[in-house]
Protein backbone atom coordinates (compact mmCIF):
# COMPACT_ATOMS: atom_id res chain seq x y z
CA UNK A 1 0.00 0.00 0.00
CA UNK A 2 1.21 3.42 -0.86
CA UNK A 3 0.17 7.49 0.73
CA UNK A 4 -0.72 9.45 -2.40
CA UNK A 5 -0.91 12.75 -2.61
CA UNK A 6 -3.15 14.17 -5.45
CA UNK A 7 -0.83 17.20 -6.89
CA UNK A 8 -3.13 20.25 -8.60
CA UNK A 9 -2.18 22.73 -11.32
CA UNK A 10 -1.83 25.07 -8.55
CA UNK A 11 0.97 22.61 -6.52
CA UNK A 12 2.29 20.68 -9.62
CA UNK A 13 5.07 23.81 -9.27
CA UNK A 14 5.57 23.92 -5.65
CA UNK A 15 6.20 19.86 -5.68
CA UNK A 16 9.18 21.17 -7.83
CA UNK A 17 10.25 23.65 -5.64
CA UNK A 18 9.97 21.51 -2.23
CA UNK A 19 12.95 19.14 -4.23
CA UNK A 20 15.10 22.33 -5.04
CA UNK A 21 14.35 21.58 -8.60
CA UNK A 22 12.94 24.89 -10.06
CA UNK A 23 13.73 24.08 -13.31
CA UNK A 24 10.87 25.46 -15.73
CA UNK A 25 9.10 28.81 -16.19
CA UNK A 26 5.61 29.18 -14.63
CA UNK A 27 4.47 28.23 -18.44
CA UNK A 28 6.80 25.30 -18.82
CA UNK A 29 5.15 23.85 -15.68
CA UNK A 30 1.39 24.90 -17.03
CA UNK A 31 2.32 22.76 -19.97
CA UNK A 32 3.87 19.52 -18.18
CA UNK A 33 0.79 19.33 -16.01
CA UNK A 34 -1.16 19.70 -18.87
CA UNK A 35 0.70 16.61 -20.48
CA UNK A 36 1.03 14.14 -17.81
CA UNK A 37 -2.87 15.13 -17.04
CA UNK A 38 -3.51 14.39 -20.64
CA UNK A 39 -1.40 10.82 -20.26
CA UNK A 40 -3.47 10.01 -17.21
CA UNK A 41 -6.95 11.00 -19.15
CA UNK A 42 -5.84 8.82 -21.89
CA UNK A 43 -4.83 5.58 -19.35
CA UNK A 44 -7.24 6.40 -17.84
CA UNK A 45 -5.49 5.60 -14.43
CA UNK A 46 -3.27 8.28 -12.25
CA UNK A 47 0.18 9.22 -13.14
CA UNK A 48 2.92 9.53 -10.36
CA UNK A 49 4.86 12.65 -10.33
CA UNK A 50 8.44 11.61 -9.86
CA UNK A 51 9.76 15.00 -9.74
CA UNK A 52 13.87 13.78 -10.83
CA UNK A 53 12.83 11.84 -13.37
CA UNK A 54 10.63 15.30 -15.05
CA UNK A 55 13.57 17.32 -14.40
CA UNK A 56 15.53 14.58 -17.03
CA UNK A 57 12.99 14.25 -19.80
CA UNK A 58 12.47 18.05 -19.99
CA UNK A 59 14.95 20.74 -20.47
CA UNK A 60 13.59 24.31 -21.07
CA UNK A 61 15.96 26.98 -23.12
CA UNK A 62 14.92 30.50 -22.51
CA UNK A 63 16.19 31.37 -26.25
CA UNK A 64 17.18 29.76 -29.36
CA UNK A 65 21.25 30.16 -28.80
CA UNK A 66 20.95 27.88 -25.98
CA UNK A 67 18.49 25.72 -27.79
CA UNK A 68 21.01 24.98 -30.16
CA UNK A 69 23.87 25.12 -28.09
CA UNK A 70 22.76 21.65 -26.91
CA UNK A 71 21.60 20.20 -30.71
CA UNK A 72 23.99 22.04 -33.38
CA UNK A 73 25.24 18.85 -34.02
CA UNK A 74 21.75 17.67 -35.58
CA UNK A 75 22.31 19.69 -38.96
CA UNK A 76 24.81 21.27 -40.99
CA UNK A 77 24.64 25.10 -41.20
CA UNK A 78 24.65 25.79 -44.73
CA UNK A 79 27.09 28.54 -46.72
CA UNK A 80 25.02 31.53 -46.28
CA UNK A 81 22.14 30.47 -44.51
CA UNK A 82 20.33 33.14 -42.94
CA UNK A 83 19.67 32.68 -38.71
CA UNK A 84 16.45 32.98 -39.58
CA UNK A 85 16.26 29.84 -42.15
CA UNK A 86 18.54 27.87 -39.66
CA UNK A 87 16.70 28.55 -36.81
CA UNK A 88 13.57 27.06 -38.83
CA UNK A 89 15.59 23.80 -40.03
CA UNK A 90 17.09 22.88 -36.75
CA UNK A 91 13.37 23.30 -35.20
CA UNK A 92 11.91 21.16 -37.92
CA UNK A 93 14.57 18.56 -37.10
CA UNK A 94 13.97 18.75 -33.28
CA UNK A 95 9.75 18.90 -33.73
CA UNK A 96 10.47 15.37 -35.99
CA UNK A 97 12.76 13.86 -33.26
CA UNK A 98 11.05 14.60 -30.01
CA UNK A 99 8.38 16.50 -28.34
CA UNK A 100 9.02 20.29 -29.21
CA UNK A 101 6.95 23.17 -27.94
CA UNK A 102 7.31 26.76 -28.20
CA UNK A 103 5.84 28.24 -24.67
CA UNK A 104 3.62 31.42 -24.80
CA UNK A 105 6.71 33.44 -22.88
CA UNK A 106 9.07 32.28 -26.00
CA UNK A 107 11.15 29.70 -24.34
CA UNK A 108 11.59 26.41 -25.70
CA UNK A 109 10.80 23.00 -24.07
CA UNK A 110 11.70 19.71 -25.41
CA UNK A 111 11.49 16.31 -24.02
CA UNK A 112 15.13 14.65 -23.88
CA UNK A 113 16.19 12.02 -26.58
Amino acid sequence: MAIVRRINEANFEEAFARMDRDCYSHEGYKYLYDFYEEISQAQEKDVELDVVAVCCDWNEYENFSRLDDDYHYLIDREDGESDKDYQKRLIAELEGKTIFVKLSNGHFLLHVF
